[in-house]
């Protein structure tokens, strides 16, 4: 992102600012804005400084404002799971598993807490959590067996899932992969998540799954400024977009990337727009 910034304001006319929208689209041609930089920074003078407001105006709008994960507003997903979403998600795993295995390393801790501080759990069964949970196995046998010896009977992966892995993909590529999950050590596990605690997860089914690393992937929705936003939206709440990723009922402006989605329902409103 720094290299992207610093080639947009390396040009004329050309200007990167890191700022946090407050309205959008409500008012043609104006985006009005809220600075990120200075939010929570102390006041030498007094109470923390006010974010700076501003507006801008534009000729043509373009929202990339990304999605953030789906917890379909399970209690407790928030508060103890990691997401796969960004590069400091992965630092906070990496982070959390070198933890436990520490913690694990103490004498005289009771065996079940030694499990299940090494017990790493992942929620959902697309491709991303396949390969995670399939390069988490690996690593864990490449590695931490060999420095970690003494607990390697221990430590375990687990995928949670509420149907088969890959429902999407051919039915022989699902009996491949599961094959190949099993052959690297990771457990397959079908249940719904009902609710998430500190050191358990909980199942429709009254099951208790106590885990050490929570990772949670199961999609991706809207964000709470996309949300927010007063235009059509299309199914599961994105931005309703037609094919040339337009969005209606607001001219010049534009939605490309997770924050849209295209749809029959958005494009038949340009062709009553058109007539």
């Amino acid at each position: 992102m720094r290299s992207v910034a610093f080639s947009l304001c390396i040009r004329r006319q050309s200007y990167h600012v890191s700022v946090r929208q407050l309205n959008d689209c409500e008012h043609k041609d104006l985006v009005y804005c809220e600075t990120v930089s200075n939010r929570g920074l102390p006041n030498e003078q007094g109470p923390p400084m006010e974010p700076y407001r501003f507006k801008v105006a534009y000729d043509k709008l373009v929202i990339a404002a990304g999605a953030e994960p789906l917890t379909f507003n399970i209690k407790g997903v928030k508060e103890h799971a990691f997401f796969l979403r960004e590069v400091n998600n992965a630092q906070e795993i990496r982070k959390r598993l070198l933890l436990n295995l520490m913690k694990a390393d103490n004498t005289g801790l009771p065996v079940e807490e030694r499990k299940r501080l090494l017990h790493c759990v992942v929620v959902g069964g697309g491709p991303t959590e396949v390969e995670f949970s399939g390069e988490l196995s690996d690593f864990i046998i490449k590695d931490v067996h060999e420095q970690y010896s003494h607990v390697k009977d221990d430590i375990h992966v687990t995928l949670i899932e509420a149907n088969d892995i890959l429902s999407s993909f051919d039915v022989g590529l699902r009996e491949y992969a599961t094959n190949q999950l099993i052959k690297c050590g990771v457990r397959l596990m079908i249940g719904i998540v009902k609710e998430v605690h500190e050191k358990k997860i909980v199942l429709n089914d009254g099951t208790d799954v106590p885990y050490g690393l929570l990772v949670w992937s199961t999609g991706v929705g809207p964000s709470d400024f996309v949300k927010s936003l007063n235009v059509l939206k299309s199914l599961g709440g994105r931005i309703g977009i037609d094919q040339w990723m337009r969005i209606p009922s607001v001219e010049d402006v534009f939605a490309i990337g997770d924050c849209g989605r295209e749809g029959r329902q958005i494009s038949s409103e340009f062709v009553q727009q058109d007539r």
